[in-house]
């Protein structure tokens, strides 16, 4: 063979041997006249993977990822829409993600030779993704270009669920046909209820994939490195080859021609629960019967004629830890009174809880739940969320997210519930 005919079948293998191409920068215009920042990680192939952000946006990380997916034979494009839409991270930024910009990001890709289009998102960032897949397919009917979704520790409630109260899934969840690859750090919130979801998903008629990673925390494929633990560290190394595992499982279920039947049940009647302590009541106090780190019997029903601040935690939450000291300090302050903090862990192992509190020399009780059960009890969402009891054991006031418990108002309000008779 002559040399010249044998470097020219050298680069066309090579080429075939390296599927990733090179990154590049482009604008997509979106419906409103709004243009799209796309980051594209370019790989020869039909296969497109179209990740749009969560709530904290486009992360540096993301790009890092997408190099190794493109190296696979995986092409990503990162959609910035925080920046097409010119607003800011957080639950607000989401709810400006037009479906229809999405959508058309996928309509893009297949015409650029991607047959085998995905959309990737993480926590709330699920829920545009949910309504920009349905949306697509109602205007694609009969079409398969868009095979999947690909969702970190989906969050896919339609409002901040109300402590006490039962969290409803939004409409879309109920008109998700497509498949479905959850990928689900077992150190979440999400984790617990991930069985409900994919219960519901599946009722609609949407395959249903899960990868667990065992130690890992939210977001540990965004998150600094300094906020990363060890396990977390190792599901960031596993996510490459996770991630084109969950294609090819995409791939490989049968995809829906059509859109599922419109969703006619209960529409959700109550709007975010606020973050603060807020008045909350509970026609029935659920039950606590746990174990403290020593393994003695805690029962919240013979705390009857103290004011109890039920606290569900985890050392993994970040503003479970920041609320901490505030506890403490409040402990300190009620000293003497009837007035008591149960901290339960949201199920940890008990080693972990004992090295966090031998560490941070907390001095309140702590309880363990291993198998959720309070949590469960006391629909528990979000952490921290926390429950402040009267006297007679009613439940009257309630906080979602973190608190300061040495902040004037809600000392005054404990101050109150110890006053009364």
């Amino acid at each position: 063979m002559k040399p010249v005919l044998r470097l020219l079948i050298s680069i066309v293998l090579l080429a075939h041997a390296l599927p990733a191409l090179a990154v590049d920068n482009f604008n997509v215009r979106g419906t409103a006249g709004d243009q799209i920042p796309i980051e594209r990680h370019a790989a020869h192939g039909d296969i497109a993977v179209i990740w749009t952000p969560s709530r904290f946006g486009v992360q540096p990380t993301q790009s890092v990822l997408a190099d190794k997916l493109a190296a696979r034979g995986i092409e990503v494009w990162i959609a910035d829409l925080q920046t097409a839409y010119f607003v800011g991270n957080g639950r607000q930024g989401l709810k400006h993600f037009r479906p229809q910009d999405i959508a058309l990001l996928v309509d893009r890709a297949v015409e650029e030779g991607k047959h085998q289009v995905y959309l990737m998102s993480t926590g709330l960032g699920a829920q545009p993704v949910l309504r920009a897949a349905r949306y697509w397919q109602v205007h694609h009917p009969g079409k398969a270009s868009l095979r999947g979704l690909i969702l970190f520790h989906p969050e896919v409630y339609a409002a901040r669920p109300l402590p006490g109260h039962e969290a409803h899934y939004l409409p879309v969840v109920h008109e998700t046909n497509l498949p479905v690859f959850i990928l689900q750090p077992t150190l979440s919130t999400t984790n617990r209820r991930l069985p409900e979801l994919r219960a519901t998903l599946q009722k609609a008629g949407s395959a249903v994939y899960v990868q667990y990673f065992p130690g890992a925390v939210d977001g540990f494929h965004l998150r600094p490195v300094e906020l990363m633990n060890a396990a977390s560290d190792r599901a960031r190394a596993e996510l490459p080859m996770a991630l084109q595992r969950a294609v090819q499982l995409l791939k490989a279920a049968p995809p829906p021609r059509h859109a599922a039947a419109a969703y006619h049940g209960a529409k959700p009647a109550h709007a975010d629960a606020l973050f603060g302590l807020q008045p909350a009541s509970m026609a029935v106090t659920p039950p606590v019967r746990l174990r403290d780190l020593s393994g003695r019997p805690v029962d919240l029903s013979r705390l009857r004629g103290k004011v109890v601040i039920v606290n569900f935690w985890a050392s993994w939450c970040p503003p479970c830890v920041r609320e901490m000291p505030s506890m403490e300090r409040l402990q300190q302050k009620m000293k003497g009174k009837p007035f008591r903090i149960l901290a339960i862990n949201g199920g940890e192992p008990a080693a972990t809880v004992r090295k966090f509190m031998e560490r941070t020399h907390y001095d309140f009780p702590v309880l363990l739940d291993p198998k959720g059960t309070a949590y469960r009890a006391w629909k528990v969402y979000v952490y921290p969320t926390s429950y402040l009891l009267d006297r007679r054991g009613h439940v009257r006031l309630a906080s979602v997210g973190g608190l300061d418990w040495t902040d004037p108002a809600v000392v005054q309000a404990i101050d109150r519930l110890l006053a009364e008779q």
